[in-house]
């Protein structure tokens, strides 16, 4: 039953997509009517995808350099325990 829950759901959610992007091309068109150049368009539409890659970019950045920073925590105290095992 859970199964068949869960594929209700993502149908749900994969079906709102195309409605989504439908909705933002005739808007889109309808301001571009309205304005009479799509150059006012392009401008908004460039500068928001900039803002989303360097949103996106910082995003995977912190992911992997706390990825890196634990390996490297790991690593340190690895090398110290077997550094104070030697020593003794």
């Amino acid at each position: 039953m859970a199964y068949r829950d869960a594929r209700t759901r993502i149908f749900r959610k994969l079906k709102m997509k195309p409605i989504a992007m439908h909705i933002a091309i005739v808007l889109g068109a309808g301001l571009v009517m309205w304005l009479g150049s799509p150059l006012p368009m392009l401008s908004v539409l460039i500068l928001i995808k900039t803002f989303l890659d360097i949103r996106l970019h910082k995003k995977e950045r912190g992911k992997l350099f706390a990825a890196h920073w634990m390996q490297a925590q790991y690593l340190t105290q690895i090398l110290l325990c077997t550094g104070s095992a030697t020593d003794a």
